[in-house]
């Protein structure tokens, strides 16, 4: 199964010189928690999340009217191209523990975005051999990925990484 099978194709996104009261508009108007970021010629720049706009509401001696989206937005995020196979891009989530993922085209523009609600509602049992459809289990340890608390997450992985 491909990523441009089940991702949501048109997401919602941002400007990266909106601001954040922008950027949580369009998150409530697309009832989303997080969308891509794009620069003026429409690529993919970064991600920004309701997370992200609340810690920087909070901090920032600004009012969030007057913080722009470039200041607060994650820069380099993994993505994926709608004609990845889904399980590929379930494994990428889980090494880099994001719940979303752009897919783009080779220009680097936004076609789609993949989420974790995506490949779940595409989940297969495990005994329907054959069904189209995501393994539960590869699901399953995307998930366990994911939810691993960040500190034990790290450890794990300057472990892998060690000689």
């Amino acid at each position: 199964m491909k990523v441009k099978d089940i991702c949501t194709r048109e997401p919602w996104i941002c400007p990266m010189d909106g601001t954040l009261a922008d950027a949580a508009r369009i998150m409530w108007d697309g009832d989303c928690g997080s969308v891509p970021v794009v620069d003026a010629a429409g690529k993919l720049v970064g991600m920004i999340s309701d997370r992200d706009i609340t810690l920087a509401a909070l901090t920032k001696d600004r009012p969030p009217r007057h913080v722009e989206v470039r200041e607060v937005m994650t820069g380099k995020v993994p993505t994926c191209s709608g004609e990845d196979d889904v399980r590929l891009a379930l494994r990428t989530m889980g090494e880099e523990r994001v719940r979303r993922l752009p897919v783009v085209d080779r220009a680097g523009t936004i076609t789609g975005i993949l989420s974790v609600s995506d490949c779940i509602r595409h989940a297969k049992p495990m005994f329907e051999v054959g069904e189209p459809g995501i393994p539960s289990d590869e699901l399953l340890a995307a998930l366990q990925a994911l939810s691993t608390p960040w500190k034990k997450f790290t450890a794990r992985r300057a472990a892998a990484i060690s000689p």
